[in-house]
């Protein structure tokens, strides 16, 4: 997954080396910064993110990552038009309670 911030072109990847400690945890990498582990120490596995994305969108909350802090820069909501996607807390798109209203089943 890529995106660019600026003129930064950054993006998300998952750890498929066997045997590394960070086997199957999300990892950040950016042109300028190089690449590590999601959260910075320790990684963060797959299927957890997973998991905690769908928990964060039921409660219409941020994630909460497993090192404890709260990413309250990026929200993940599902829209009509994009899908999966994550905003800022400012967004224009987010209601003042901090998420998008979900017509749907819960």
């Amino acid at each position: 997954m890529t995106g660019t911030t600026g003129d930064m072109w950054s993006g998300w990847y998952v750890d498929t080396r066997e045997g590394e400690p960070s086997y199957g945890c999300l990892g950040q990498w950016s042109v300028d910064g190089g690449d590590e582990p999601y959260p910075a120490v320790a990684g963060w596995p797959l299927a957890d993110w997973l998991g905690e994305i769908a928990a964060a969108l039921e409660e219409g909350r941020c994630l909460h990552r497993p090192d404890g802090a709260d990413d309250t820069h990026d929200w993940p909501v599902l829209t009509g038009r994009e899908g999966l996607t994550r905003v800022g807390p400012r967004d224009p798109r987010l209601f003042p309670e901090g998420m998008i209203k979900l017509d749907g089943p819960r």
